[in-house]
């Protein structure tokens, strides 16, 4: 969903804006994001985070033209509203929401949602005119890229991300992180030796953090470990 909504009169926002559909689709892919990985799954991808492009190429090319005709369509007073849903599986549906605008020579994007799972029994329809509700404090952070300012967060709600992007600069399409890369890990998980893993896993189990049943089957995904390509994990 891609709609235009009334935003802060006081904003200035420089519409309408006629920018190239390539202006657009460069701006979109640009946009990088990371997500936290839970404690246990360190254990086994041996990252504190998965950095990735924010949008899909098929997201891309879905709202690329949407957004380049809204931004044509709106007024000074208005802003542009997108909503992603995506069904993970019949209990679960991953979730991206928020607003961009034109404001001088560059391109804001605020992002209340990335890819945050919703349960469908709590939420069986997401509402479209809450695109600025957080779900999820903390689940993600955008990672400025070349030509790109982060918003500071006396600009934005709890939860919310936000990235100014030049949107003449961005025209070099400075090559965003590859997916799953880690720009900055909280500690050399890599380096873990296999019994510091099960130490950590144990401690896990012990101060009930994990299950008894989730100690057990991680348990066996590390003994697993131990035969990899032939040889012991060291």
């Amino acid at each position: 969903m891609v709609r235009l909504e009334k935003g802060d009169a006081a904003a200035g926002y420089s519409h309408p804006a006629e920018l190239d559909l390539a202006v657009w689709e460069r701006a979109l892919r640009s946009i990088v994001v990371s997500h936290p990985v839970s404690l246990l799954k360190r254990i086994f991808i041996q990252k504190s985070e998965i950095v990735s492009p924010a949008f899909t190429p098929d997201e891309v090319a879905l709202l690329a033209g949407l957004f380049k005709t809204a931004a044509e369509r709106a007024t000074p007073e208005e802003r542009i509203a997108f909503l992603l849903t995506s069904s993970q599986s019949h209990i679960s549906t991953e979730l991206t929401s928020g607003i961009a605008f034109v404001k001088g020579g560059e391109i804001h994007f605020v992002f209340a949602n990335h890819r945050t799972a919703l349960s469908t029994h709590r939420h069986p329809q997401v509402p479209r005119d809450t695109v600025l509700y957080s779900y999820e404090q903390d689940g993600f952070r955008i990672v400025a890229q070349p030509y790109q300012t982060r918003m500071g967060s006396d600009l934005l709600e709890r939860g919310q991300e936000g990235i100014a992007i030049d949107y003449v600069a961005v025209g070099a399409e400075p090559k965003p992180a590859a997916a799953g890369s880690d720009s900055r890990e909280s500690a050399p998980l890599g380096d873990f030796k296999l019994q510091e893993r099960f130490h950590l896993l144990k401690k896990l189990r012990d101060e009930g953090l994990i299950t008894e049943e989730e100690y057990t089957g991680k348990k066996k995904e590390l003994l697993k470990m131990l035969d990899v390509n032939g040889a012991p994990l060291k």
